[in-house]
Parts: C-alpha cells; structure tokens; sequence
C-alpha cells in the first residue's frame, strides 16, 4: 500500500474550488499551508485516510472561508495540542461533523481513544499525556 502527504503547492491552480473530496487517499500528512489558497472552500472530505494531526497552519484562519464542512472521521487522530485548534471555539466557523452524524475520534492516547473529538475542550487537548506521563506530540 502507497502513503500520500499533500505539500503546500498542490492546490495553488484551483484556487475556486469549493468541493475537495481527499476522502480514502492513504494520506498521512498535510504540509503548512496546502489550503491557504481555497478561499472559496465549502466543503472538505478528509476521512478513511491516515491523518494522525492536522496543524492549524494547513489553513489560513485570518482568511476563512464563512462556514467550512470538515470531514476528519477514520483517521487514527492522536488527540494532544496539535489538535486543539479544533474544537477552540473562536473556530466556530468549523463543522466537523458530517452528513451521518460521525464525528472523528482519538485513537490515543489511551485514556482519550474512542472519544469523539469534538467533546473535548482546548484544555483537555492540551494537558494530554502519555501512559509514561511525557507529553504526546505528532511528528510534523
């Protein structure tokens, strides 16, 4: 099986694109920047990849679009701070869940997997520790 990785140039030519289906891709990361220039992006289909984290650089949160449909369900997230962007309420722009009511969920670390994302707060993100009690963070 292939793994894919989205760079920060792959998107610059449609830059009117308001549908991005990535769904199902073995994707495994997403480089600074990659949706910076989709300001007319309504709808964005991440899930069944290999997303661990997704770093809130990959989009340009001065210049969001209105209201963003972020599918992020089957990815094995590792819930720590990468993820915290997320469920901040000042993103309420965001929605993550998607037209079956499956909302993405931790796969670690332990005490967190299983749980859907956007039940949790900044806080718990961030205070997130490993069974070792070191800080958990994903590669970027």
């Amino acid at each position: 099986m292939y793994t894919f990785f989205i760079n920060k140039e792959c998107f610059h030519i449609i830059s009117n694109t308001q549908n991005l289906w990535l769904n199902g891709n073995n994707l495994v990361s997403i480089d600074c920047g990659a949706f910076w220039d989709l300001q007319a992006l309504q709808e964005l289909r991440l899930f069944r990849n290999d997303l661990q984290t997704i770093h809130e650089c990959v989009f340009d949160l001065q210049a969001h679009p209105a209201d963003l449909d972020l599918y992020l369900f089957d990815n094995p997230w590792i819930c720590n701070e990468e993820l915290s962007w997320l469920v901040d309420e000042d993103n309420s722009w965001l929605k993550l869940e998607d037209w079956t009511g499956i909302f993405p969920q931790c796969s670690s670390p332990d005490d967190l997997a299983g749980c859907d994302l956007h039940t949790l707060t900044t806080k718990q993100l961030q205070n997130t520790t490993s069974q070792s009690g070191q800080y958990i963070f994903a590669n970027r």
